[in-house]
């Protein structure tokens, strides 16, 4: 068996590959943090994921592919048992107010807006984008 060394990043590299890479965000790990890899904490960097679709897609058919995701939920649990504690929007949502904190984030598309306003979920002003139409839901 060999010897395993995570290279974590210095410190003082930290600040300009956040910047030069949008969407990152540095973690630190902290001493003997990984049971089978005793070693000094470190610091790494992660990479904030997510589906992205452009605004040209009408916010209806956003929403309709949205909806259609999340009240179908149990299907994609049944498929990914380990994504049994995921609760859509909600968990996404408080998952995005990290990121945001993080890193930022650009808006949601209007339809996901549209859909959680509807189920009644609180979205921070800095996610709803100038394409978000607050009448689309009423019509």
């Amino acid at each position: 068996m060999r010897d395993i060394k995570i290279l974590g990043w210095p410190e003082e590299h930290l600040e300009p590959a956040l910047v030069a890479t949008p969407g990152t965000s540095a973690t630190w790990i902290p001493d003997d943090a990984i049971q089978d890899l005793p070693m000094p904490g470190f610091y790494t960097l992660g990479h904030t994921t997510g589906v992205f679709v452009t605004t040209n897609i009408a916010q209806d058919v956003v929403y309709r592919m949205v909806k259609s995701y999340v009240d179908n939920w149990g299907e994609f649990v049944n498929a990914w048992p380990s994504g049994a504690d995921w609760i859509p929007l909600e968990t996404d949502l408080a998952l995005l107010n990290g990121i945001i904190e993080m890193v930022g984030m650009p808006p949601l598309h209007a339809g996901v807006v549209q859909l959680m306003i509807e189920r009644g979920h609180e979205v921070p002003p800095e996610l709803i984008g100038p394409e978000y139409d607050g009448n689309a839901a009423n019509s």
